[in-house]
């Protein structure tokens, strides 16, 4: 590989590049992606009644047409893909108690300011033995870590100049519910599982050669619980 290869800011080569990689030398390796949609899809099929907490464009629930009841929200309308969505705030959800029994929330824990409302919430509009399947960074990782001591306005250059994120993709963060431990000790939920994994820079190589080293180094003992991405299902408890 010449130093031009590797300095490369060609995004769609360095992706292919990547995901070869990964195939020849950690084929056991996951993308958070796909962990999350493998247990939205999982959970979907034992649910009757879904909401999609912080839906964005409520891409997800468009995905699903033969999905019967279902429903996405959040705080802002989305351009398109409005059916099946209501705006609301997650702390003031317009739904009655006990009207679900799944609830999938991606990327949003870490943009709550009061992620304690928010979880009770959850608790009240799900169904007795509902669960919430959630993805969020872990503030314990060192990607979520150093870029929180940074001012918004760097973060956002940053993220949308060397990770290739789209500006309209960048939020500001709290991170007040982001480590592995905190799931635990919610008084209302039981962890079913909880999956920690590293994600992986896929259209710088440095990055990509930084991420790829955590993820061997993370795979020692109980250094996994500095990985940089947390999937977990939760079961709310019987009253």
């Amino acid at each position: 590989m010449s130093l031009g290869e590797f300095f490369s800011r060609d995004a769609e080569r360095n992706y292919e590049w990547a995901k070869e990689f990964l195939a020849r030398r950690a084929r056991d390796y996951s993308f958070r992606w796909d962990i999350y949609f493998s247990l939205l899809k999982e959970n979907l099929a034992a649910a009757r009644f879904w909401l999609d907490a912080g839906a964005g464009e409520n891409k997800i629930i468009g995905q699903y047409e033969s999905f019967e009841f279902k429903v996405g929200v959040d705080s802002k309308s989305p351009l398109a893909n409005r059916k099946n969505f209501v705006r609301a705030r997650l702390e003031a959800l317009p739904f009655k108690p006990a009207s679900f029994d799944f609830i999938s929330a991606r990327y949003v824990l870490e943009h709550l300011e009061r992620p304690e409302v928010v979880w009770s919430e959850w608790q009240r509009i799900l169904k007795p033995g509902g669960r919430v399947l959630v993805q969020t960074p872990n503030l314990l990782s060192y990607i979520s870590f150093f870029p929180r001591l940074l001012p918004f306005r760097l973060k956002r250059h940053l993220l949308i100049r060397l990770f290739g994120v789209s500006p309209k993709d960048v939020f500001r963060t709290h991170h007040r519910f982001n480590r592995p431990g905190q799931f635990r000790k919610l008084p209302a939920f039981a962890v079913e599982k909880m999956v920690l994994s590293e994600d992986m820079h896929l259209h710088f190589r440095p990055l990509f050669y930084l991420s790829f080293f955590v993820h061997i180094l993370t795979r020692l003992g109980a250094l996994d619980t500095f990985r940089s991405a947390i999937t977990a299902v939760l079961k709310k408890k019987d009253v």
